[in-house]
């Protein structure tokens, strides 16, 4: 029982970190005058931003390709 609630508070943390993170990009003006001014840039940040994480944690750009079956409903 120990485990499951732990994992659950630590979910929990990361999920509420991970929104107060957003809510302070999403009501930032300059954000806002960037991403309505640059939208490529802006989506090729958050490509990069992705590769860059998914080499981190494993996910490589391939696997999304090799495993498109299983991802689409």
């Amino acid at each position: 029982m120990g485990k499951s609630a732990e994992i659950a508070i630590n979910l929990t943390s990361e999920t509420l970190i991970l929104a107060l993170v957003s809510y302070v990009f999403l009501t930032s003006e300059t954000l806002r005058a960037f991403a309505l001014l640059y939208p490529e840039l802006l989506l090729f940040g958050v490509l990069v931003f992705d590769f860059i994480v998914g080499k981190y944690i494993g996910l490589r750009l391939i696997e999304y390709f090799r495993f498109r079956r299983l991802t689409v409903s």
